[in-house]
């Protein structure tokens, strides 16, 4: 009996999961200790024993002295929050002990059980660096209880609804409800959390103060040991500004698509606007014309004239949103970008800022002005990933003359802010410059870009009558250059009327257009400005009589759009039997002016439709007189 009640004290002292030692109370000499204990202190079983835990250093810097070790027995019971034992092996162990005197007379011991803090120590500081984590997070968090009151949000939650801590305990999340969602979207959330599954999807909700916000969730069930749900996590993300990039992009995509429909459309009206403005000013020019007669006609050129202005206008792209202009200064904007920008770049690309400090003014909506940076910055460093490299940004005042306009088709006169963007990636050749701009054209993996980054800022470069220029070269990187007008002088108006009297000539000009009617027009308008007009329909008919008589014609007059061959076609055939060869090129369709942009040579004017008869006359006499 006695045998089985010792094997289970001494079962029961091995399995215990704290360590267990006894001491003499007389001598201090150690007379049994478990295993957990040998473990914990890195010795091996059995060698604790006979020896005092002074001797051995589990208590190093508090050996007793005899006379503590005599006062022991009246203690009775004692306790330390937190000792710190150093084992065989060196290592630092903090623990609890219990202590307490067992027995009487000559034959009390000491018996003392240590637990471990060491695990619960680090577990206490995972909880406290999850509880941090979780406290600083960027994303909100909330907790609710299974009934959906709100027992913990994190700072950022309450940051982001302008709500106290205490004022959303207690509540329930709808209190953020906005009522711009379908009620569905909340009877499916509560279905799959109360399922114990997870749901995700987008909320439209509404802060303190009123304003809206997006948020795209995360909400699922938290469950105990048993699996029985106890609470309810939902981690949030602020995505206010990423749906605000979205909406943009979704109506740039529209208003690409409007833009094209309205360019075939406004090709055809300045045909028509052409041929009218024509005989218009040829008719006006009869000396023989009454004053009521003079009067109408020129109300009539007027109507006409405003006619191509809205023609003009059809060609650009429009924007359904509306431009919230004013006085920007665009070395502020780059500043304030600077830290979103290093963050967008990562580590393998560094950042200069070439610009200088000094204000850039523009008239400007503020964030597409952040988004024209931001998408350039992006589509630069997608060119040089992953290998990386520099992007140069750069800003400052420039002024064009009329020689420096001629450079680029949409460019003009004036004083303008340039803002470029360099990069030393992949590069592109020619071909892909030339579609650069244009909307879902994109040379990233499927999957991987919509193809709308550029032609956004293509879009808000016009919308802010600018425009944008880019150069590169296949391997040695590429350079975005976007010009606004400058605030301080305003762009000069454009001015379809030339005054004083039109130039005249005696040339031989090849007119090719497949309207008739304007045709007609340009040669009868050539023709009483001295010049000799040979005429073609298209571009078949102008190489018959180009063959015929090449040697004679001293200019090309065609126009850029026509059924089988472009005037674009037709002016590179025959330039290569005769290099000095100077052209016209005319069209109601803007994005024939990108054409252009390969040619280098000077023996090339581009002139858009509409224009009137002096127009005309000047532009090919400036075409002409060309060196």
């Amino acid at each position: 009996m006695l045998a089985a009640s010792e094997a289970r004290y001494r079962q029961l002292f091995e399995s215990v999961r704290e360590g267990i030692l006894v001491f003499d109370a007389a001598t201090g000499l150690i007379t049994a200790a478990n295993r957990h204990l040998a473990e914990l202190l890195d010795y091996p079983p059995g060698e604790l024993l006979g020896k005092r835990p002074w001797d051995l250093g589990i208590c190093k810097g508090r050996t007793p002295p005899e006379a503590a070790l005599q006062e022991l027995p009246a203690q009775g019971d004692f306790h330390y929050d937190s000792l710190t034992l150093e084992s065989k092996t060196g290592r630092q162990i903090e623990v609890e002990l219990f202590g307490s005197v067992q027995g009487t007379g000559s034959g009390k011991t000491v018996q003392c059980s240590l637990r471990d803090l060491t695990s619960r120590k680090r577990g206490d500081g995972d909880i406290r660096k999850l509880s941090r984590a979780v406290e600083q997070s960027p994303a909100s968090v909330v907790i609710t209880d299974p009934a959906g009151r709100i027992e913990y949000v994190n700072r950022k939650c309450c940051e982001l609804t302008g709500y106290r801590r205490d004022e959303l305990l207690g509540m329930n999340p709808r209190v953020l409800k906005s009522g711009e969602m379908p009620p569905e979207v909340y009877q499916q959330l509560w279905k799959t959390i109360t399922a114990g599954g997870e749901w995700r999807g987008e909320f439209h909700n509404r802060k303190k103060d009123g304003e809206l916000y997006w948020e795209n969730a995360s909400i699922s069930a938290i469950r105990d040991d048993t699996g029985q749900v106890t609470h309810f996590l939902a981690v949030k993300e602020d995505i206010t500004r990423q749906k605000l990039l979205e909406e943009q992009l979704r109506q740039a995509q529209k208003m690409e698509a409007v833009g094209q429909l309205a360019g075939g459309v406004a090709h055809g009206f300045n045909n028509i606007l052409t041929s009218t403005l024509m005989q218009l000013g040829l008719l006006l020019d009869d000396p023989n014309l009454t004053a009521g007669t003079r009067r109408s006609l020129k109300q009539l050129e007027s109507e006409a004239q405003r006619a191509a202005d809205l023609a003009r206008q059809l060609l650009t792209f429009s924007r359904r949103q509306v431009i919230q202009r004013k006085p920007v200064d665009l070395n502020k904007v780059l500043a304030g970008l600077g830290k979103t920008l290093q963050q967008l770049m990562g580590e393998p690309i560094s950042i200069e800022f070439a610009g200088g400090s000094a204000p850039l003014w523009i008239e400007a909506d503020v964030r597409m002005i952040e988004q024209v940076v931001t998408n350039l910055c992006v589509n630069a460093r997608d060119a040089m990933m992953p290998a990386g490299g520099r992007l140069t940004i750069d800003a400052k005042l420039v002024e064009l003359d009329e020689e420096a306009a001629k450079a680029n088709p949409e460019a003009r006169q004036g004083l303008f802010v340039c803002f470029s963007v360099a990069d030393t990636g992949r590069g592109m050749d020619e071909g892909t410059l030339k579609h650069t701009f244009e909307p879902f054209f994109t040379t990233k993996d499927i999957g991987k870009g919509m193809g709308l980054g550029l032609a956004t800022v293509y879009g808000i470069a016009k919308q802010h009558e600018g425009w944008v220029e880019a150069t590169s070269q296949v391997r040695h990187g590429s350079v975005f250059r976007v010009y606004l007008p400058a605030l301080i002088i305003a762009a000069p108006a454009r001015s379809e009327t030339i005054a004083g009297k039109a130039p005249q000539g005696k040339e031989l000009i090849l007119l090719v257009e497949d309207e008739q009617a304007v045709r007609e027009m340009v040669a009868l308008g050539l023709q009483l400005f001295g010049y000799r007009v040979l005429e073609a329909a298209n571009g078949p008919e102008a190489l018959k009589i180009w063959d015929r008589q090449a040697r004679e014609i001293d200019l090309l007059f065609t126009d850029m759009r026509m059924p089988g061959m472009t005037g674009m076609e037709l002016y590179e055939r025959l330039k290569r039997s005769r290099t000095d060869l100077k052209a016209v090129l005319s069209s109601g369709y803007s994005e024939e002016i990108l054409k252009l942009d390969r040619i280098t040579d000077q023996g090339i004017t581009f002139l858009p439709k509409p224009y009137n008869i002096k127009t005309l006359a000047v532009t090919v006499r400036n075409c002409l007189d060309q060196v």
